[in-house]
């Protein structure tokens, strides 16, 4: 009897310490008023748009049938007459001009090594630790970036920063034996059949891209900016022409090009010609491009028509030709908190401010609410009575008002 009631007894203590343990834990883990803390934040408000790029391009072609070497990255300034690429007959010849290149590189580096430790007899250790580090970060950044053309300059300037870290620490007294080596190579190379090769020729001014797509002829650069709705849409619904099969790239000879696109004037402001825009090109990897407004009219009531200029290039602006872009209307510049956080009290819209344990209304002055946003922006003051910079902004809960004391 006495030890049925002891596991009775035992049964019921473990079942209350099993209760306490798990009120504790809710009244550790649960909060019935959740805070987020107002941040600054940048919103831009935009506009989504069909948009195809239009320059003035003109082919390029070759009758050689060789293996080609571009000598001007896509975006690259070149010259009437300037090498756009050169021509050899075989793989192998491309693989031994780049090694000759890349061993004269190295020769040269070493050399101007050698001449700086016997003019200087020290270089400064924590310059080159800098300087190492500097080529790591860039190198890292690019590779994430996938600019990957642009790798080689920061392998060589690592390499090159590197072989001074072994000057200064007396791991290395001199490149004799890499240079040795080095020029061993060169001439094996050297003794091989002569590399031929054919240069390329730029026709005319201007940059130089490499990838072709069909669409280089679909509108007349000379007219871009008299093309009306129905010709916009038509353009960017259309798909590309057929290359030609001898054609390497193309080069660009007006350094200004145009964006073209339909827009929808509900949400478009009323532009002059001469605004200053800036656009998104999410697909392109673009943030932010200035544009310039050069036509902006009306078909009708609710379509529009929006010509934009631009003068920078580079690779990825060279690559783009359609995608939906993204049109900058505004930006707004205020706190960030939670939509859930905002109310209406008396009429007054605002959030509630946890500070300490107490509760305070603050009033808020929305500057920006997306549909699918769960966050609005709001103004930022210096009104005692709104909310400020880093308030903890209550999320949500009951029985809230100006003044709680919280338990």
């Amino acid at each position: 009897m006495n030890h049925t009631f002891t596991r009775v007894v035992s049964l019921i203590m473990g079942a209350l310490i099993l209760v306490y343990i798990g009120f504790q834990a809710y009244r550790a883990y649960y909060k019935p008023y959740p805070t987020e803390t107002a941040n600054t934040y940048t919103q831009p408000e935009t506009l989504d748009a069909e948009v195809f790029a239009v320059r003035k391009e003109q082919y390029v072609f070759s009758s050689n049938q060789g293996y080609l070497l571009d000598r001007t990255e896509d975006g690259g300034k070149v010259s009437k007459d300037g090498v756009l690429a050169l021509a050899f007959p075989s793989q192998e010849n491309v693989t031994d001009y780049l090694r000759l290149e890349e061993i004269q590189k190295e020769i040269n580096s070493l050399n101007s090594l050698t001449l700086m430790k016997n003019a200087s007899g020290l270089l400064d250790l924590d310059f080159i630790n800098r300087d190492i580090n500097a080529a790591v970060n860039e190198a890292e950044t690019v590779i994430e970036s996938g600019d990957l053309k642009s790798l080689s300059y920061y392998e060589s300037e690592l390499l090159k920063q590197l072989n001074k870290h072994q000057l200064v620490t007396g791991q290395l007294h001199s490149f004799e034996d890499k240079l040795s080596t080095l020029r061993d190579e060169q001439q094996q190379i050297l003794q091989k059949p002569e590399i031929t090769k054919t240069e390329i020729l730029s026709p005319l001014s201007g940059y130089f891209i490499s990838r072709v797509d069909g669409y280089e002829e679909t509108v007349d650069y000379d007219t871009v900016r008299d093309l009306q709705y129905d010709q916009v849409a038509a353009y960017i619904a259309s798909g590309p022409a057929a290359v030609p099969p001898d054609c390497i790239g193309k080069v660009v000879s007006e350094f200004d090009w145009y964006l073209i696109c339909n827009v929808d004037l509900k949400r478009m402001p009323s532009l002059s010609t001469g605004t200053v825009l800036s656009i998104n090109l999410p697909l392109s990897g673009v943030d932010a491009l200035p544009v310039t407004v050069e036509r902006f009219y009306s078909s009708d009531m609710q379509k529009g028509t929006l010509i934009l200029s631009c003068n920078l290039m580079n690779e990825r602006l060279s690559n783009l030709r359609k995608e939906t872009g993204q049109i900058v209307l505004k930006q707004h510049n205020g706190l960030r908190i939670g939509k859930s956080a905002i109310r209406m009290v008396d009429g007054v819209q605002g959030a509630y401010v946890l500070t300490g344990n107490k509760v305070s209304f603050k009033t808020v002055k929305i500057l920006y609410e997306g549909d699918e946003d769960d966050y609005v922006i709001v103004e930022l003051n210096n009104d005692r009575n709104s909310i400020k910079l880093y308030d903890n902004v209550i999320m949500r809960g009951k029985d809230l008002y100006d003044g709680k004391i919280m338990r």
